[in-house]
């Protein structure tokens, strides 16, 4: 399992996070030679891609866009702005709560989702381990 990082807002670039080592273990025995590409953004980068893609015209912590490709599961975008108040609102670091969202953005990728509560408590024990 391979990890892309491309960095759009340089105020990531103060945290220290293993991205490849969060990818390796939610899907790299399922996807030992997939790749996921993160995006580190913001929230008016976010906003807008929300708006675009999902209509919902405000920023979100994270989205995630699947391929469809056992190879390219597909690009995981994550904002610092949403997760730096979430951090702080749940009184927990940064670096924790943006591989959270990493965690949750590439279980997205593997089919995962939250649309009714059976599939959310599968996905959210998923998170947990």
């Amino acid at each position: 399992m391979k990890a892309y990082v491309d960095i759009h807002d340089k105020r990531w670039n103060k945290y220290k996070i293993d991205f490849q080592k969060i990818v390796e273990t939610v899907a790299g025995k399922q996807y030992p030679q997939g790749e996921v590409s993160i995006i580190l953004t913001n929230d008016s980068e976010i906003h807008q891609i929300n708006r675009e893609y999902r209509g919902k015209d405000t920023p979100t912590n994270v989205l995630s866009f699947e391929l469809g490709d056992d190879v390219l599961l597909g690009d995981v975008y994550v904002s610092l702005d949403t997760v730096l108040r979430e951090a702080a609102d749940a009184n927990i670091s940064v670096e924790d709560h943006a591989a959270h969202m990493v965690v949750h953005g590439t279980l997205h990728l593997m089919g995962y989702d939250h649309i009714n509560d059976d599939d959310a408590t599968v996905m959210e024990n998923r998170e947990i381990k």
